[in-house]
């Protein structure tokens, strides 16, 4: 039985206010929490009735929690003296896993009943009482294994000279129309949290509703607090379905004159041309114009998105110094294997790749459950449903998830973590994009880098693969068909006014 369970690890910082303190405090002091351990500088004092107050929220803030609950969004606490300016603010900082077994002498199953007391030495006496009739017992159990955070650290990947970003990319479609309710606090508060774990790239698009100025929002908090060093940001410019016939360098550049203001930067990090019909002219023209946007100092670099392998090659050679390509790619989805591959590849430009865990049907939770039917609850189930179809049907995705159960048992990790290392390990791959809505998602999404998928999980996988039906075709081949199903859910005009 896998046993695990995961805490935050937490820092609490004494933080100053408009009002003077009283009691003695210091801004600037701090303590952290591991497991139930807590670590003070040497030396350094604090005050037990500040102590006394912070200690009851302290394990309910090691928990994951819901995106919009308060303990998620809530970090300053008031000293209490209400007298006093003081405020503690706790934030996590990491993820450390624990086991059941190693903290406790209650089985999972109920049989027994404990009753914990803390002792010396980072050590914790557990007295068991057992069935009526035998004897009681003490188990003294040492601190569990952990995994710091500095053994899940996020690589970074080189794009360009001088430009690197996260191997692991917060997403941000999950934030915009069509994905339920978005509570703004609480969006700031996870994206704040992905960023304390080493997850620094994010990325959105001037076509998510409300997302560019989200994110800018919080660029604005960290700009403001001195945190903003080592944050990077890519947006996307996707020009209107029904202007791109007559699509002009000036409409080009007022997207991205607005994304800028969206997100209170002098310039775009990364900007990703998208363009909904290829059978249009004019990718190549607007590429150049980004381009020419680069050289004016409004982008930094210039990527694509969802291009078939001819497109990328014919933008390439035009002279645009693309770094990066973004493309759908998951163990479900193998289109960008093969020539994009090889054509990114051999031009030095790294493939972003985003539904690595098709919306979360890559998971524990659609193991041995029936083929949904009806209406799924959000618009990236519905696109990724397709692509199960597409893929062989219901059958045999139950088929892969039981490969990948098994695989996640074998590395004790999850399924998700499985489907995200597998994507990592593909040629030309720089990244993944993980479109996770709240930061309680953190902890299956750093498995993924410590895992190591060996020669027997690749097989099995690829038996799998070898009974798949699709989907075929190049990269966003299948979404461009006119009246398709896929094209049937695509939004082709966010970017009126």
């Amino acid at each position: 039985m896998d046993d695990r369970f995961q805490l935050y690890d937490l820092r609490v910082e004494t933080v100053a206010t408009d009002r003077p303190f009283v009691c003695g405090h210091r801004a600037g002091d701090v303590f952290e929490v591991h497991g139930e351990q807590l670590i003070f500088p040497a030396g350094q004092p604090f005050s037990m009735y500040a102590l006394a107050a912070l200690l009851p929220l302290l394990p309910a803030k090691q928990r994951m929690t819901h995106g919009n609950d308060w303990m998620t969004t809530d970090t300053d606490i008031a000293c209490p003296d209400p007298h006093c300016g003081a405020r503690f603010r706790i934030t996590r900082t990491g993820v450390r896993t624990f086991r059941h077994s190693e903290v406790t002498a209650v089985p999972l199953d109920g049989e027994l009943r404990a009753v914990a007391s803390i002792g010396i030495a980072g050590q914790a006496s557990l007295r068991a009482s057992a069935p009526v009739g035998t004897p009681g017992r003490t188990v003294v159990i040492t601190a569990p294994p952990v995994v710091r955070i500095d053994e899940v650290a996020v690589p970074q990947v080189r794009l360009a000279a001088g430009y690197h970003t996260s191997q692991i990319i917060k997403g941000g479609w999950q934030l915009a129309g069509g994905h339920g309710t978005v509570a703004t606090d609480a969006a700031l508060a996870d994206m704040a949290a992905f960023v304390e774990v080493g997850i620094t790239t994010f990325d959105c698009a001037d076509i998510y509703t409300g997302v560019e100025s989200l994110i800018g929002t919080f660029l604005a908090q960290r700009r403001g607090s001195g945190r903003l060093t080592g944050v990077q940001v890519h947006t996307k410019c996707v020009p209107d379905l029904d202007a791109l016939p007559t699509l002009k360098k000036a409409d080009v550049e007022a997207l991205i004159d607005r994304s800028l203001r969206r997100l209170g930067v002098d310039r775009l990090d990364l900007v990703q041309l998208h363009w909904w019909d290829e059978r249009i002219p004019g990718a190549v023209q607007a590429a150049q114009w980004l381009h020419d946007c680069q050289r004016a100092g409004k982008i930094r670099h210039v990527g694509l998105t969802n291009f078939d392998t001819a497109h990328v090659q014919a933008i390439a050679s035009a002279g645009v110094p693309i770094v990066s390509h973004q493309v759908q790619y998951s163990v479900l989805d193998r289109r960008a294997a093969g020539t994009m591959t090889e054509a990114c590849a051999r031009r030095g430009i790294g493939l972003l790749c985003y539904g690595a865990v098709a919306g979360g049907f890559l998971s524990e939770r659609w193991l041995g459950r029936l083929e949904p039917q009806g209406d799924l609850e959000n618009r990236s189930l519905v696109k990724y449903k397709l692509i199960i179809d597409e893929f062989g049907g219901w059958a045999l995705f139950q088929r892969l998830l039981e490969v990948l159960a098994a695989i996640a048992r074998k590395h004790e990790a999850s399924v998700s973590a499985v489907a995200i290392r597998w994507v990592l390990d593909q040629p030309a791959v720089s990244g993944v994009i993980v479109g996770a809505r709240h930061a309680r998602h953190l902890p299956d999404t750093l498995q993924a880098l410590r895992l190591r998928l060996d020669a027997d999980d690749h097989a099995a996988i690829t038996a799998v693969h070898d009974a798949a039906h699709g989907p075929n075709g190049d990269v966003y081949g299948l979404e461009r068909i006119p009246a398709g199903r896929h094209a049937a859910i695509m939004c082709y005009h966010l970017n009126r006014s």
